[in-house]
């Protein structure tokens, strides 16, 4: 599979979903009027960045206009280049490329009308990056270069960096790997020094595509799983689809294709035509090898309408048409957007289609259309594919003729190929090796004449510096007699007033120090007296092994006080347990487990034993609570509530999961994911009801313990290996399954130093 991105654009990063508050503030004061049009033009594109960052993109071609509007207004030439640049972004964004390319080159006009500046740099570049996108080779590199040459103009280094990223796009295109290697290397240099994130990656990602045509799979792999690693699910998430794209074309290439396919099927349900063009060739290109290979149709993976009953000569007729729609459905994506250069892939797969189910006319027809634009674009390595297939046919159809030619086209790039880079290293050696001679040669003779020369004039110097240092020591030691005299004057009238002023500051600071210590201690009696208060309103040890003879509690707040709590009462014949995270920790937290307690209390009181029910009436008390002046809040709970009767434990929880141990058989219930206290819908939340037998055990624990960061890495503990920790030691006695985990907890932290980041609460009972 060798449909790899040929080119790598940037994509606007969906970072947010809601739209923020600072556009609408930003709106008010762009669309209000201004009488000084440099800030109005201003405001029009900082708006356009804010509906960037926050992927409102249908509100950016209305900017526009209105930034084209004030540009006729002012009749300013750094105006319209403003104006029209942002405009064709609005196009480029609707992937209405030669809209886009109209706009910029009408943008370029008026920037080239005044000095090297910003603007002009980023028309360059959006010129270079939308060329590519449609094909255009040769035009992309002059733009990117003249991109690179304006920002090294006006010394701005993230031009620099994105347009080194640009050429090194067109380098790819074109199979000069070295050349787009080094553009790529000082891109990501540049990216590096100044920590912009989304340029770090998207090089790296170039460098992962260069890996791929050089036909190191694992490496290319490894690379693209650091970057998921390295970096957070904001900053990766406009490359997902590229990454996926990319390594389930790797997975491809090592011939496994099970990978390779789990991998493409992912960019289906992507928005760019592009991508989905992409991802389609791609699934289309590994089923027919799949089928080529001779394996079965009924184990091919993802298919469906396939009979497991019917034997293969019957169910390859379904891949069959599945291929072929695959392949031309990323052609007409591709034609949608008028990407003509990306066709080349889907046109060779659907060639190879027609060959394998012996259509040689249409085959024929495929090849000869991908010819045309690799052949246009300059595309080496798919031109001598599509030579060879070409020979190939017209030799089994015994056209003479069309046979020589096409072997003939064949066998020139397949040489221009294997010697280019050797020709390329050779002749930058012997350039290097011409220039240092000559440069040698001319050195050497100027060396001799320039220690002749330089002797007479030092010769020269000496003489006369003599003389004038004659009169410089007499005149020279006079001033200075007179200058030290005066600084010493001075010097002692400003150290008195200094020591005055040090005097007073230093009254001043032990008088502050003091008042510091004071509200100090009183803050510090004041905590304390909340743990007091925290302390109280939890249920006591005794209270718990009342009702849960065979318990523990592993409760270990971030501060001094907690915004975890834990209750349990007993009503009839049910004993009740809950656990509860919120929102906060420290004072904050603390505050909200207070409100927590008593609503959870008021409503057990009202009589309630049903789990979903009780849920339900927290929601709502806490919303009306917390929202009681009519402001909308973000504070809250997650919560997990047991009801225990005889033989059945009534779980519900919201972002909760309750762990259950049956003879050494884990069993995890996972909670609705709902977050109580705010604006979610809990009418739907389930419960579930679980028989248990005697000794069986249950756990409950907040997100503390799992998130903590640390161990060698640095990284969380996570859930599973909890979940792992719990089972393994579930044999033992309660109170001593709390000491493993304390003890596991705090060496977590203890590897590298690590600060406790949450409250931490784990409850475990024995039935």
């Amino acid at each position: 599979m060798r449909s790899l991105l040929i080119i790598l654009f940037i994509l606007l990063p969906s970072l947010l979903r809601s739209q923020s508050p600072s556009i609408d503030s930003l709106a008010i004061v762009t669309y209000t009027k201004n009488d000084n049009d440099s800030i109005q033009m201003l405001n029009y594109v900082t708006l356009a960045q804010e509906h960037m960052k926050y992927n409102s993109l249908d509100s950016i071609l209305p900017i526009s206009l209105k930034a084209i509007q004030l540009a006729k207004k002012t009749k300013e030439n750094k105006d319209f280049a403003v104006a029209y640049n942002l405009n064709g972004v609005a196009f480029k964004i609707k992937r209405e490329y030669k809209k886009a390319m109209e706009r910029y080159n009408i943008s370029k006009n008026y920037a080239e009308q005044y000095e090297p500046s910003r603007i002009l740099s980023v028309v360059y570049y959006n010129l270079s990056n939308v060329h590519n996108l449609l094909g255009n080779g040769d035009s992309s590199r002059i733009y990117g270069e003249k991109a690179y040459e304006t920002a090294l103009l006006i010394e701005n280094t993230t031009f620099q960096s994105l347009s080194l990223s640009a050429l090194a796009q067109y380098y790819i295109t074109v199979g000069n790997f070295p050349v787009a290697l080094n553009q790529l290397n000082k891109s990501l240099k540049l990216a590096t020094d100044i920590q912009d994130t989304a340029k770090i990656i998207s090089a790296n990602l170039d460098i992962g595509k260069i890996l791929f045509d050089s036909e190191k799979y694992e490496e290319m792999i490894t690379l693209y799983n650091s970057l998921l690693i390295d970096y957070d699910s904001l900053s990766i998430s406009p490359y997902k689809n590229l990454i996926n794209l990319n390594i389930g074309a790797a997975y491809s290439e090592m011939n496994r294709s099970n990978e390779s396919l789990e991998y493409t099927y992912r960019v289906l349900s992507a928005e760019n035509e592009i991508f989905k063009g992409l991802a389609l060739n791609n699934i289309g290109e590994t089923y027919l090898k799949m089928i080529k290979d001779n394996v079965q149709v009924k184990d091919i993976p993802l298919v469906e309408n396939i009979s497991l009953e019917s034997n293969n000569e019957d169910n390859e007729p379904i891949i069959l048409e599945l291929i072929f729609n695959y392949l031309n459905k990323s052609i007409e994506d591709f034609s949608s957007v008028g990407a003509t250069n990306y066709k080349v892939h889907p046109l060779v797969n659907l060639g190879k289609y027609y060959d394998y189910v012996g259509n040689n006319k249409e085959a024929e027809k495929s090849f000869t259309e991908a010819w045309e634009i690799a052949e246009g674009n300059h595309l080496l390595n798919e031109q001598k594919l599509i030579a060879k297939k070409l020979y190939l046919i017209n030799k089994d159809q015994k056209d003479t003729k069309e046979t020589l030619k096409w072997h003939e086209k064949y066998s020139i790039i397949k040489d221009s190929l294997n010697s280019k880079e050797k020709q390329q290293e050779m002749g930058k050696q012997f350039a290097q090796f011409e220039y240092n001679n000559i440069r040698l040669k001319d050195s050497l003779e100027q060396i001799k004449k320039d220690e002749i020369q330089q002797i007479k004039i030092d010769q020269q110097e000496r003489n006369i510096k003599a003389e004038q240092l004659k009169k410089y020591y007499l005149i020279g030691g006079l001033i200075g007699t007179f200058l030290l005299l005066l600084i010493l004057f001075r010097r002692f009238n400003i150290t008195k007033k200094q020591k005055r002023l040090i005097e007073l500051q230093k009254t001043e600071m032990e008088r502050k120090q003091v008042e510091l210590s004071k509200s100090h201690l009183a803050i510090r009696d004041s905590i304390n007296y909340s743990k007091k208060i925290q302390k109280a309103i939890f249920p006591s040890p005794n209270y718990m092994n009342l009702i849960f003879p065979d318990n523990f509690i592993l409760f270990q707040p971030k501060d001094v006080v907690s915004g975890d709590f834990y209750w349990c009462h007993e009503v009839e014949n049910k004993k009740i347990i809950v656990l509860a995270d919120c929102t906060g920790h420290g004072v904050p937290g603390a505050f909200m487990t207070i409100v927590g307690i008593n609503i959870l209390k008021e409503v057990v009181q009202e009589g309630i034993t049903d789990s979903t029910i009780i849920i339900k009436e927290i929601n709502t008390k806490l919303k009306k609570r917390l929202g009681q002046n009519g402001q909308k809040v973000k504070d809250g709970m997650d919560i997990g509530i047991c009801i225990i009767d005889d033989t059945t434990v009534e779980f519900c929880g919201a972002h909760f999961s309750l762990y259950h141990i049956s003879e050494n058989d884990f069993a995890e219930y996972k909670g609705n994911n709902t977050f109580l206290g705010n604006e979610d819908e809990v009418e739907n939340i389930k419960a579930h009801y679980i028989p248990y037998k005697k000794g069986d055990q249950i756990y409950m624990s907040t997100d503390g313990f799992p998130d903590q960061k640390g161990g060698t890495k640095g990284k969380k503990f996570f859930y599973k290996p909890l979940r792992e920790l719990i089972l393994k030691n579930s044999s033992k006695a309660m109170a001593e399954q709390k000491v493993l985990l304390k003890t596991e907890f705090n060496n977590w932290l203890a590897v590298e130093n690590k600060k406790q980041m949450d409250d931490v609460t784990i409850v475990g009972v024995k039935l």
